[in-house]
């Protein structure tokens, strides 16, 4: 009923916006039917000229979205559609005809990344991609990793590299049939490349990506995804470092706490700063309370960094925080100020914020 509504409204939305459009194919991928629908179908039933089709099971949806992407819509409508195809396709376990489908979308959008789509349509069949491919060693997610691992050479759009990386890690941290070893070498080997000598726009990409290749993984994770990160880590002076920090907080691994412990007393850029503090609260570095706690009293007049070292000691289960973050919030005069303390309460969700 609510794929069928959204369908309706979908094919006969006529505003001059293309918001609707989209937020209909977005819903579409959010409400996969229990039934697969991958039962043989009686040819008998789908005759006449009265016939209309009935989005009735998975198969139908996924259907239907694949042929509206290769359909005449704008663009930038379209574009909307390889993400909701591939959330539709995931958890169907081991079924044959979803890993045909699968196997059928995933030539269509690595064909779609070597072709002249536009670049939001390229960028979206790239995302789709990494949630499509896992670390099975031949068939599709072979050709699915080997696609990615090529965009930045053989695709132009910057955003669309950037997104490879990301794509790639969780397509190569995702094990399924068969021995996923060389697959995750092959992964890491091309995320270690690009943090180190890819072009400057997507190395700070990688460094997310490595934290979520290796999170993932776990123990299974090749040593040189951490070396990798900490390597840039230690060797970043610009603003850069930001994401290398936030990467390091998605991996957790606790050793990379003396690192940023030390970045965070050099480095000067609020921004920057602010994502070490967050990366030291993902970590769960309790030595870290201390110097995070100094920089949120000296930061009344600094908002950005103010929210993000305020959302690191939430993060470290700091006690005296909220409080703190409530006087202060009390005593601003700065609109700035009070939008970056009421989100870093908000963040935290502690039940005395409320009523400030």
């Amino acid at each position: 009923s609510i794929f069928e509504s959204l369908r309706t409204t979908l094919e006969s939305d006529a505003t001059s916006t293309r918001d609707i459009k989209v937020a209909c194919l977005i819903s579409m991928g959010l409400v996969p039917l229990d039934k697969l629908g991958t039962e043989p179908v009686d040819p008998a039933a789908a005759e006449g000229d009265d016939a209309v089709l009935t989005v009735d099971s998975r198969m139908a949806q996924t259907d239907y979205l694949v042929d509206y992407f290769q359909g005449d819509a704008h663009y930038m409508v379209r574009a909307h559609c390889p993400t909701a195809i591939a959330r539709l396709l995931t958890e169907t376990g081991a079924d044959e005809a979803f890993a045909a489908k699968k196997e059928e979308v995933g030539k269509l959008m690595l064909k779609t990344l070597k072709g002249k789509a536009k670049n939001q349509v390229i960028q979206s069949c790239v995302l789709a991609l990494g949630q499509l491919g896992d670390a099975d060693p031949d068939g599709i997610d072979a050709d699915i990793r080997k696609g990615l691992i090529n965009v930045p050479k053989d695709v132009t759009d910057t955003l669309a590299r950037n997104f490879s990386v990301i794509a790639l890690a969780q397509a190569g941290s995702r094990r399924a049939g068969g021995d996923p070893t060389d697959s995750i070498k092959e992964v890491s080997k091309h995320l270690a490349q690009q943090i180190t000598k890819g072009k400057n726009a997507i190395r700070p990409w990688t460094g997310l990506a490595l934290g979520v290749f290796g999170k993932e993984l776990g123990e299974a994770a090749p040593l040189e995804v951490a070396e990798a990160l900490k390597t840039q880590l230690q060797e970043e002076r610009t603003p850069r470092i930001g994401a290398y920090a936030i990467g390091s907080g998605i991996l957790g691994d606790p050793e990379f706490t003396e690192i940023l412990l030390d970045k965070l007393d050099r480095i000067k850029e609020d921004e920057a700063r602010g994502y070490i503090c967050v990366s030291l609260g993902m970590i769960g570095a309790s030595e870290a309370i201390v110097p995070i706690t100094e920089i949120v009293k000296d930061s009344t007049y600094r908002p950005q960094l103010l929210q993000q070292a305020s959302i690191a000691l939430g993060l470290l289960g700091d006690q005296n925080v909220v409080q703190d973050l409530i006087d202060t919030l009390a005593n601003s005069k700065s609109l700035a100020t009070q939008a970056a303390l009421s989100a870093a309460l908000g963040f935290i969700g502690d039940k005395r914020s409320i009523d400030p």
